[in-house]
């Protein structure tokens, strides 16, 4: 296709040295050949800037950063952004593989309309040498209200796969630091301030390994819950962050009164599961006491995690039936 626009791929790598090369030459090699691509060095101790250095040092295409420390990944995707010069903006992990025709397919989405913040689309994940594991698709929100409450609860788009419209660079970008994740702030902000589509095919091989922060694939039970109480952990910053936006942006009263209350009733409910015993629920349940509490939210007061390992139970019956 005709490659006008220039689109910019960032990357936060650290210790990724066994991937790093596949998952820039991806890049390079895409369907749409106006690309750059900006990489940021986390303060690796492995082999990964020598790498870096080693094949994309000479490549005007490419342009490198290190940390002289680790300074976490969101603070690493907000310094290849600020070296990022593309019209749009491609999300990717250190670890993963971008499909060859990705961004010739981002492109044309983002072009139907003027008001398009964001283009993501589904993951092929694959284990450590990419070999297909499944197709995980997720289901698009159309009414944009309804998607952003969504994203007050949790994030429901695939980060890696994010192409975003630089138009919009200035009002996401930086990340706030404080956040261990740039997906889900993007995905907030870019629904706020614009529309979001999405590509019904994957778009990235998104690999399983050993040290991957996040997936659940091919974990036993108690294994997903460990990461499941991990994450709700996490989502008080957001929150957090989320409640400070919507103080500062949204005019209209109603709306965030209702926002507010949305998040207040997610941070109940991961309270509620986080909880060892029935006094610390009735101790939380006192901490939110303006909130009315649901029939949904009361069996989480009254059996905090339990609820997550019966659903987890009863999905691996399913899936084994």
């Amino acid at each position: 296709m005709k490659n006008d626009e220039l689109v910019s791929f960032v990357i936060a790598a650290y210790n990724v040295e066994k991937y790093i090369k596949e998952c820039v030459d991806s890049c390079l090699n895409q369907t749409y050949s106006n690309i750059q691509v900006c990489i940021t060095d986390d303060g690796s101790k492995d082999n990964t800037w020598d790498i870096l250095n080693k094949y994309y040092s000479k490549d005007n295409r490419v342009k490198l950063s290190k940390f002289d420390k680790n300074r976490g990944k969101v603070a690493a995707y907000n310094n290849s952004v600020e070296m990022a010069s593309g019209k749009y903006i491609a999300v990717l992990g250190a670890d993963d593989i971008s499909f060859k025709y990705r961004i010739e397919e981002q492109i044309k989405y983002m072009k139907q309309s003027r008001s398009i913040s964001l283009v993501y689309g589904d993951l092929e994940v694959t284990d450590e040498k990419l070999n297909k594991i499944k197709v995980l698709c997720s289901d698009f929100i159309e009414d944009k209200e309804e998607r952003l409450k969504k994203l007050l609860n949790n994030n429901i788009i695939s980060g890696g796969t994010m192409l975003v419209n630089s138009k919009f660079k200035d009002i996401i970008f930086p990340v706030p630091n404080k956040l261990l994740f740039e997906d889900w702030w993007i995905a907030f902000i870019a629904n706020y301030y614009g529309d979001i589509v999405k590509v019904n095919k994957p778009l990235i091989k998104y690999r399983q390994h050993s040290k991957n922060d996040n997936g659940s694939f091919n974990k036993s039970i108690p294994q997903v819950i460990n990461l499941m109480k991990r994450d709700y952990k996490r989502h008080f910053n957001y929150y957090e962050h989320f409640k400070d936006f919507i103080n500062r942006k949204v005019e209209d009263d109603i709306k965030r009164k209702l926002y507010n209350d949305i998040i207040s009733y997610n941070s109940l409910k991961r309270e509620f599961i986080l909880s060892k015993n029935l006094f610390e629920r009735i101790r939380i349940k006192k901490k939110y006491r303006y909130l009315k509490i649901n029939s949904k939210n009361l069996i989480y007061f009254l059996f905090g995690d339990n609820i997550i390992k019966g659903k987890l139970y009863i999905k691996r019956v399913l899936r084994l039936s």
